[in-house]
């Protein structure tokens, strides 16, 4: 079976937010990020406490309502944030691949799978294959070296076409 098709932009970010979806990462990055600053503005407040000696009540009504208005919102702006990077990384680093220009060719055969992009081969044996993530646009197939390989869903003419490339490489699995 042969499947034919050119990356987008969209399958690179997709990619790009699958390998950055590890939770327990993310949680402590959104924990660090709202603790770093709530710190500031607690030091901020007592540093502003000693310039307004008479007047405490007010500089602590405002630190109170920042550090309220923070904890409601430090999730989203974490989340914006990062959605930022991930498309900065990606028109940086997609613009420098070949992907973009030329076809990729991925075959499956009885020893695993083959990927050939403008005459460079790559061949993956099927026990190289960590496991597989399905999405509504793209097929992840994992290796157990860290790597990604990304196949759109576009790439295949029909959703039958789709569950029997699926099913190929679920039988071939060890």
């Amino acid at each position: 079976m042969e499947i034919i098709f050119k990356m987008t932009m969209d399958d690179y970010l997709e990619l790009l937010r699958l390998k950055n979806n590890d939770i327990s990462i993310t949680r402590k990055a959104k924990i660090q990020y709202k603790i770093s600053i709530a710190i500031i503005i607690v030091i901020t407040t007592f540093f502003l406490l000693e310039l307004v000696a008479p007047f405490y009540i007010p500089v602590l009504v405002m630190a109170t309502i920042l550090l309220i208005i923070w904890f409601l919102y430090s999730d989203s702006i974490f989340n914006t944030a990062r959605d930022k990077t991930i498309k900065n990384l990606a028109n940086k680093e997609f613009s420098k691949s070949i992907k973009q220009i030329k076809d990729t060719k991925i075959t499956l055969q009885e020893d695993g799978i083959s990927e050939e992009i403008e005459g460079m081969y790559s061949k993956i044996q099927w026990s190289f294959i960590n496991d597989i993530s399905v999405t509504k646009n793209n097929i992840f197939i994992n290796l157990i070296s860290g790597q990604v390989l990304n196949i759109p869903k576009r790439a295949f003419k029909n959703e039958e076409e789709e569950k029997k490339f699926l099913k190929y490489i679920d039988e071939n699995l060890v």
